[in-house]
């Protein structure tokens, strides 16, 4: 099943948004960004995984890759506390944890 980048991103947007509350006018533009980047990349993830170019292993280092950038980059903005970056980080995950796990066939996220 193909991982679908649109579906994730407004999946991950709308749980991030509950956990940024106030600050999510000052996060949104940034997090939709790094959402769109994850995606993409678990996409690409997935194509490497299947075309056997890359491990189940090699995937998972290079997904948590993804997530630590997403946490510096959300991080950086005036305001917006360590915690609560990877509060709503892990949150958006969560929602897309088991749909992006099927489609790839191993537990990714």
């Amino acid at each position: 099943m193909p991982i679908d980048v649109s579906q994730i991103v407004t999946q991950m947007l709308g749980k991030a948004a509950q956990v940024f509350a106030e600050n999510w006018d000052d996060v949104k533009d940034y997090a939709s960004q790094e959402f769109t980047d994850f995606s993409n990349s678990i996409r690409r993830i997935d194509e490497m995984y299947s075309q056997g170019k890359i491990t189940e292993s090699r995937a998972k280092s290079l997904v948590q890759m993804q997530k630590d950038s997403m946490i510096a980059v959300l991080a950086a903005i005036k305001g917006i506390e360590l915690l609560t970056v990877e509060e709503a980080i892990n949150a958006a995950i969560s929602v897309v944890r088991e749909a992006v796990n099927k489609a790839i066939g191993f537990a990714l996220l």
